[in-house]
């Protein structure tokens, strides 16, 4: 299988499963926004476990315009990602205590705006299919690796590394559908 095809098959079409489903804001991000983190460094070369800089959320306002600039990206970023990944929520603080913007999801708004309150309104689908065709659009970023940041896995039958042995340079995913007979 080509990494492309391991992509679309994993995150496209498995996202689109859940597209439809109004309550499945949170989990959509929660696949997207990793999927976008990992684009982004890749992008701008920032290692992972190196803190997100200047050129990352420059990177991010290019992808999602609708942010505008970098402080609304880098608020956006905490809000949004940090919440739901660190607290299965959105978070209305920052590490150091700062009161962020209220964060909304809503299916029935734009992808991203700021209302008169100055509340964030993400609309899950939109964000999620932007993050996709960005990637897709550009997949030699997303899929390369580097000294920082692993290849994109690829998937090998299962008896690959049985009959072989698995390099210890390469990620190998088990993805036997075969009967098993042990």
């Amino acid at each position: 299988m080509t990494a492309i095809k391991n992509f679309r098959d994993w995150y496209v079409e498995s996202l689109k499963v859940l597209f439809p489903l109004r309550k499945a804001g949170f989990p959509i991000l929660m696949v997207s926004f990793p999927l976008l983190e990992r684009y982004l460094r890749q992008r701008v070369g920032l290692p992972g476990h190196d803190a997100l800089n200047d050129a990352f959320f420059d990177s991010l306002v290019s992808v999602v315009g609708e942010l505008k600039d970098r402080k609304t990206a880098r608020i956006f970023w905490t809000a949004y990602r940090h919440g739901l990944l660190h607290e299965v929520t959105l978070s209305r603080e920052t590490r150091r205590g700062s009161t962020l913007p209220v964060a909304w999801l809503s299916h029935d708004v734009s992808l991203f705006s700021i209302d008169e309150n100055g509340d964030y309104w993400l609309q899950p689908v939109l964000f999620a299919a932007r993050v996709l065709e960005t990637i897709e659009s550009d997949f030699g970023t997303f899929e390369k690796g580097s000294r920082a940041i692993n290849p994109f896995p690829t998937v090998v039958p299962s008896t690959f590394c049985t009959a072989t042995g698995c390099p210890p340079s390469r990620t190998v995913l088990g993805t036997s559908t075969e009967p098993n007979d042990g």
